[in-house]
């Protein structure tokens, strides 16, 4: 048996909806979930694979500089409780 670790991003969410806004992806959030994506024609799917790529690279390169500068905080959460914040 196994106890799963819980863990809260504080304004995750947020950096999640302004880095894909800007580079005109899609993006959902669920309580434990979020999804950035895209629809395309098919003979567009090449230029949309490669915007979502880099969609995603600025998310990590964004992602791993707010845990650095201490933008993003990491804290414990009990099961099955929300942690929310608004987007500024």
């Amino acid at each position: 048996m196994y106890t799963m670790a819980y863990m809260s991003l504080t304004n995750v969410g947020c950096l999640l909806q302004a880095i894909s806004h800007s580079n005109g992806v899609d993006f959902h959030a669920y309580e434990d979930d979020s999804q950035l994506y895209v629809h395309c024609n098919r003979c567009d799917s090449a230029s949309t694979a490669a915007r979502l790529e880099l969609c995603i690279t600025d998310v990590i390169v964004g992602v791993v500089t707010e845990v650095a500068i201490g933008g993003i905080i990491v804290a414990p959460v009990a099961p099955g409780s929300s942690s929310s914040s608004s987007c500024r």
